[in-house]
């Protein structure tokens, strides 16, 4: 209810004229629905007030659960309501909690998990040399998950489509990938477990 009433002073103050009652219902279901949206109104009605600019702070994510593949926003918004509001979250969930909770189909959530493994070691601002991103042209390759890395490593290794500072991302990045809390519960469930083993240790 506070919320309804906060965006509701604030629309009247983006607009030009106050919002009628059919407006105010719908944004109250919007509300709802997705809570985060009150911090957008609220930063837009900062700008309307007085001569001068009042400097909210971003409330945004780095790692934005809107990055995973096949998560939609109602997707989204039943995990906020287990606290899980970001990709790092995602990746050191309670996988058999997750599941008994939000009855979401375990093979999605394991996807989730799987990808949020490999995003979250990766990181967001890492760029190849033509401004590329090296999760999408790892993407491009038909990498997509941590497990997916781990099973097509001696592939990305011997490929002449990837340099050597790439080729050595890689080994970290799966080394690092064996350290998670998930990453074995990933592969057992996807039948990998024999790809556990690291890299590393493997390699002549």
């Amino acid at each position: 209810m506070v919320g309804i009433w906060v965006v509701t002073h604030a629309v009247n103050l983006i607009g030009s004229k106050p919002a009628n009652l059919e407006a105010l219902l719908i944004l109250g279901f919007i509300v709802g629905v997705f809570p985060a949206t009150i911090w957008e109104f609220v930063t837009k009605a900062s700008r309307k007030i007085g001569a001068f600019v009042i400097k909210l702070p971003n409330i945004e994510s780095r790692f934005p659960l809107s990055e995973l593949d096949g998560l939609t926003v109602w997707h989204q918004a039943r995990l906020e309501e287990e606290d899980i509001e970001n990709i790092p979250n995602v990746a050191t969930a309670d996988i058999i909690g997750l599941v008994l909770s939000t009855r979401i189909p375990p093979q999605r959530i394991i996807d989730w998990v799987d990808q949020s493994i490999l995003v979250f070691n990766l990181g967001q601002a890492d760029a190849t040399n033509n401004n590329q991103t090296f999760l999408e042209k790892l993407r491009e390759h038909g990498i997509r998950t941590a497990s997916a890395l781990l099973v097509s490593y001696d592939n990305v290794i011997d490929s002449p489509n990837f340099g050597e500072n790439e080729k050595s991302k890689v080994k970290t990045l799966c080394d690092t990938f064996l350290t998670s809390s998930n990453i074995l519960l990933v592969l057992t469930w996807r039948g990998m477990a024999q790809h556990s083993m690291s890299p590393a240790d493997t390699s002549p």
